[in-house]
């Protein structure tokens, strides 16, 4: 789509612009941050609860932290999944008027508990995304 072909354009003329005014620097420190950011720490395993840790007929899961405003509620990930347009502010309030879509779906409390979860698990179930 056209708005692929912005992206793509505004990407490589920013990499670019990094190359030109700092050399590899940038372009390493830029890349070796984006991958610890999701290390084995338990705001890492933001990536690990959306993507590996999955229930069967339930493509991702969401994870209801006491402190989510302060990741900008990015937990909420089945409500942003179903409804993308809402913005990050009213996903706690579209899980308590549609309780019944989402209080009987895999969830977890806090992302120490993913954490622990992913830890003490025998391991991420390949058969679970073949069945979803």
């Amino acid at each position: 789509s056209g708005w692929m072909v912005i992206n793509f354009i505004i990407t490589n003329i920013y990499h670019a612009s990094l190359f030109y005014f700092g050399g590899w620097n940038p372009i390493i420190y830029q890349t070796l941050s984006s991958s610890f950011c999701n290390g084995l720490h338990p705001i890492g395993m933001r990536q690990v609860q959306e993507h590996y840790l999955l229930a069967k007929k339930q493509p991702t899961t969401s994870v209801y932290a006491p402190f989510s405003w302060l990741y900008l509620h990015i937990g909420y990930h089945v409500e942003h999944h179903d409804f993308a347009k809402i913005p990050w502010n009213r996903l706690p309030e579209l899980r308590r008027i549609a309780p019944d879509f989402y209080d009987n779906l895999k969830y977890y409390n806090s992302y120490m508990e993913v954490l622990i979860y992913f830890f003490t698990n025998d391991g991420i179930p390949v058969s679970i995304f073949l069945e979803n």
